[in-house]
């Protein structure tokens, strides 16, 4: 028993400290200055912004105006919405009717019925684009950008050797909300996969992509048939060898009240969605996090049984990790500060999550096992394979 004691110590230091490693090195990159600035207006290519819209989220007209006033030369907005009844249709035609020179256009795009409703929307908003347009960037309705987004999002991709840039998500927990700043630790700890080499993908939140290499790689057609517009669009650009360029500048806040019930709602989606169309990613995911528990519980074990310094090397794994991630969210919020952003959060709830995220990472792995069907947006989908969705809307 000593022996296992003294080896799982050991994998528990070297966790922490890998971990800890890549927090700071993560940590460095949200750090680094944007040079997006540096292109002058006169190359920057023509850019159609999609935004699919389903319901009035918090602050979505500031989002909307947000858009409409970028600091980029040359852009479209097309904002794409299932049908005149959704709440978003009216707020938008009261918004773009007050500024009529505005390059941006509302489309209602009908029920999609072999695909996910974001990506009918997508699909239907590509068919309208300006024929000039060069870039296709793509955004949610719930984030909040800031007004050199796009020039940021769409400058990589002078290098023609990036497939896709994107940005991230990062959750502002509303005050006194444990469910929140739960969730926005659940999803820090994805971040550091955007900048991973192997495992790195496109959010579909804040993503663009050349026309040319979209067409090309025939990505609207495998959308036609699927759910996840950013997995899809990752998993083809990895089968060609074209890698994604994470944005740093393209980190983006949201700010929104969350639930308990949300919140195993939301981060079980998530995880159904990998499971079926990055399984690699959810099976190292999986192995991971079985691992940490496994450290945890054997730690757990040593303390109880007065091996002390064992049990602190076997948890201190949650140490490092936990300092990993202060460093990153000191980092992120210092990014949405540069970014023009007042974001009121506290650093250190990010230092203690760790250990209920891989719990919950794993009750979200266990259910996704079996689960193929999710709720998104009031449809729910059947995910039969990564080309094969069954839509089911509420008569």
């Amino acid at each position: 028993m000593d022996g296992l004691f003294i080896l799982g110590g050991g994998l528990g230091l070297l966790a922490g400290i890998l971990s800890l490693q890549r927090g700071r090195n993560l940590a460095t990159l949200l750090h680094m200055p944007t040079r997006c600035d540096d292109v002058a207006d006169a190359g920057l290519p023509h850019v159609s912004v999609l935004a699919p819209c389903c319901g009035v989220d918090r602050d979505f007209e500031a989002h909307v105006q947000a858009l409409l006033a970028q600091a980029y030369p040359s852009y479209e907005v097309l904002f794409l919405v299932e049908s005149t009844t959704d709440p978003a249709w009216g707020v938008l035609s009261h918004l773009l009717a007050d500024v009529p020179h505005s390059r941006a256009s509302l489309l209602v795009t009908g029920p999609g019925k072999a695909c996910g409703q974001k990506l009918h929307n997508l699909l239907i908003g590509l068919r309208h684009v300006d024929p000039h347009t060069i870039v296709f960037a793509f955004v949610d309705s719930d984030v909040q950008v800031h007004p050199h987004w796009l020039r940021a999002l769409v400058t990589p991709l002078y290098d023609r050797g990036i497939g896709a840039t994107a940005g991230f998500r990062w959750y502002v927990p509303l005050p006194g909300s444990l469910a929140g700043s739960l969730r926005s630790a659940w999803n820090a700890s994805t971040l550091a996969l955007m900048v991973h080499p192997r495992y790195g993908f496109a959010w579909g939140g804040s993503m663009a992509i050349r026309r040319e290499v979209f067409e090309e790689l025939r990505i609207a057609e495998a959308w036609s048939q699927g759910l996840s517009d950013d997995w899809i669009l990752t998993q083809i650009l990895r089968s060609v060898g074209l890698p994604i360029r994470f944005v740093p500048d393209c980190l983006l806040p949201t700010q929104e009240p969350c639930t308990w019930r949300g919140l195993a709602e939301w981060t079980t989606r998530q995880t159904i969605i990998t499971r079926v169309y990055a399984p690699e990613t959810w099976r190292v995911a999986l192995l991971l996090h079985s691992a940490y528990l496994a450290l945890a519980m054997l730690g757990l074990m040593a303390l109880v049984t007065g091996r002390w310094m064992a049990g602190a090397a076997l948890l201190s794994h949650w140490v490092f990790s936990g300092l990993g991630s202060a460093a990153v969210c000191r980092a992120a919020l210092h990014r949405l500060g540069l970014q023009g952003f007042a974001i009121a959060q506290r650093t250190w709830p990010q230092t203690l999550w760790g250990p209920a995220v891989t719990a919950l990472i794993l009750v979200n792995m266990a259910v996704s096992g079996v689960a193929r069907t999710i709720r998104w947006r009031g449809i729910s989908y059947t995910m039969l394979a990564p080309g094969q969705v069954l839509v089911q809307r509420d008569t």
